[in-house]
């Protein structure tokens, strides 16, 4: 969307912010329904032989596993329920603060596609009554952040080159 938000590379959030709130309405949206696809498949895929696969990866066998979250988007959506309950009121005032516990943190969920920042940027939404400013800076964060590094990957030729 960031072509859609801009014609040409922005170089900062305050060149992009009021391009991308003037399209909120029209873009942040609830998804439509999901329809069941009528046609089954006709194969089934292989098994995969997880124990093998992990062998199979240069990795410190060191590090432990995460124990602090899980995979899927039930997990992501309970992780979302901890932030708007318990975290969300404090997000404006400490997210930048590495001693407090006033993130999401539901990156990874983002980053493995498990849940939409859409999704969770529309829940964050419906707080916005009672905390204002903690939403209105996820939103800064989640949304006008994220289409500035997505508009200079698109305009920027060298993007990923130091």
């Amino acid at each position: 969307s960031c072509w859609v938000a801009s014609d040409k590379q922005e170089y900062s959030a305050r060149t992009i912010r009021n391009k991308i709130n003037s399209k909120l309405g029209e873009y942040l949206t609830e998804f439509p329904p999901i329809i069941k696809h009528p046609y089954t498949a006709k194969f089934e895929p292989e098994s995969i032989d997880w124990d093998e696969a992990i062998v199979s990866r240069e990795a410190d066998k060191n590090v432990g596993p995460v124990d602090w979250a899980r995979p899927g988007y039930d997990n992501a959506l309970k992780m979302l329920k901890s932030f708007l309950d318990q975290r969300l009121k404090v997000f404006a005032t400490k997210r930048n603060d590495p001693t407090k516990d006033a993130l999401s943190n539901l990156s990874p969920w983002f980053h493995f596609g498990q849940i939409s920042v859409q999704r969770v940027a529309l829940c964050v939404q419906e707080h916005k009554g009672k905390h204002t400013e903690s939403v209105n800076a996820f939103l800064e964060e989640a949304i006008v952040r994220r289409e500035l590094a997505d508009n200079f990957c698109f305009y920027c030729e060298h993007y990923d080159s130091i």
